[in-house]
């Protein structure tokens, strides 16, 4: 395995793909990092990486290509196959050659919190965090280009499928908050190939457990459909083609249903397990001495938040997240959330029309309160 891997790596950078990946991506990085981290101040690497996602679209493609692809097409691709090495040593070998050239500008970026100590307090956690979120997206980014090249000959096709994928992959967030219902079937299936969600939650300062198992639930599965695919190659040139077939089949099924289940065990864990909130204001957190009080609160309060679901999870995620600290705390506390679209006159029962989105209305049975969203978290710059 790790000859194999050395093996394409040494390939990627004896020709010009290997250098062009690392420059374009530290350039991109650079450039972001002087924008948000040194012209504006921000003390978290958190939104430059995820600003730098979008060159991952673009060279993840072009990496990927060849890796298979090529081989397959050179005939090459049996010489390998009939080494003393199993089918997952094969893959394994490629996409750890793939994660290696990945790490290179990885490993300039995780300098990079520790250059901006020099200017003054820094979110370490927060900026780290951001880090892995990014390094789990790339690693599964490239698991989805690598699989792609294993499915044809032309590197081409294989760029151009593997960019759209990922683009889909990229946008399928937005498009299901843009056009379909919180709930509905098609933002349901939509989410499963969301890539960038579980990303945003860990850049928000959560430790996400979902978003990791995610990530690497998705890794290990296409990593897997690779080998079948492989697989598949070596049982159609062999006697037992049909066997071979059926049992490609059970076992796709088999861990497709692995991984379904592993995030939907994830999705149901309490956030009090799951969301580990880790930024330096305890953004998401409520206090002790709230829940000390909320132990003893006897009366029901329902939580209305003016906005779909989708949407204030997107615009303000840390509404949802505090107050799903105050649910978890008292059987006595729900939260409601109200698509003023659909219901445009809602506020106008408690006086608050002028409210706008993310801001709360909290009802009780005597009486009510609107809360604006401008209220609800207060934030300065020092430009000292």
């Amino acid at each position: 395995m790790l000859a194999i891997a050395k093996r394409e790596f040494s390939a990627l950078f004896n020709n010009v793909i290997g250098w062009l990946f690392v420059a374009a991506v530290l350039a991109f990085w650079g450039f972001y990092f002087f924008v948000y981290n040194l012209l504006y101040m921000s003390p978290s690497t958190a939104r430059t990486a995820q600003s730098v996602i979008f060159i991952l679209l673009l060279g993840v493609p072009i990496l990927t290509m060849r890796i298979l692809s090529e081989e397959k097409k050179n005939k090459t691709d049996q010489l390998i196959m009939t080494a003393p090495v199993s089918t997952w040593q094969i893959v394994f070998g490629k996409y750890l050659a793939l994660v290696l050239v990945f790490a290179i500008p990885v490993l300039v970026m995780l300098v990079s919190p520790l250059v901006l100590t020099m200017f003054g307090e820094v979110s370490m956690v927060e900026s780290y965090l951001a880090l892995l979120a990014y390094i789990l997206y790339g690693m599964t980014v490239l698991s989805i280009g690598l699989f792609i090249s294993s499915l044809t000959e032309s590197v081409v096709i294989s760029a151009i499928v593997t960019f759209l994928a990922l683009f889909v992959g990229f946008m399928s967030g937005n498009v299901a908050e843009s056009i379909f219902d919180d709930g509905s079937i098609a933002a349901s299936i939509l989410s499963v190939i969301d890539l960038m969600s579980p990303m945003d939650e860990l850049c928000a300062g959560i430790l996400d457990v979902p978003s990791v198992i995610y990530y690497v639930s998705v890794i290990i599965l296409f990593l897997f459909l690779t080998v079948q695919s492989i697989e598949k190659r070596r049982w159609s040139i062999s006697t037992r083609k049909l066997s071979g077939s059926a049992f490609s089949v059970a076992s796709i099924a088999l861990v497709l249903a692995f991984v379904v289940v592993l995030n939907v065990i994830g999705t149901k864990l309490p956030d009090k397990y799951s969301a580990i909130d880790l930024t330096s204001k305890k953004y998401y957190s409520i206090t002790d001495k709230t829940k000390d009080f909320l132990k003893t609160y006897d009366s029901d309060v329902t939580i209305y938040v003016l906005g779909a679901k989708s949407s204030i999870k997107s615009s303000y995620p840390e509404v949802p997240k505090t107050l799903n600290k105050y649910v978890e705390s008292s059987s006595h506390i729900d939260v409601e959330y109200v698509d003023l679209d659909k219901n445009p006159t809602f506020a106008d029962e408690y006086d608050a029309s002028s409210l706008a989105e993310g801001s709360l209305i909290v009802v009780s049975e005597k009486r009510y309160k609107a809360i604006s969203i401008d209220d609800i978290y207060a934030s300065e710059i020092d430009y000292t």
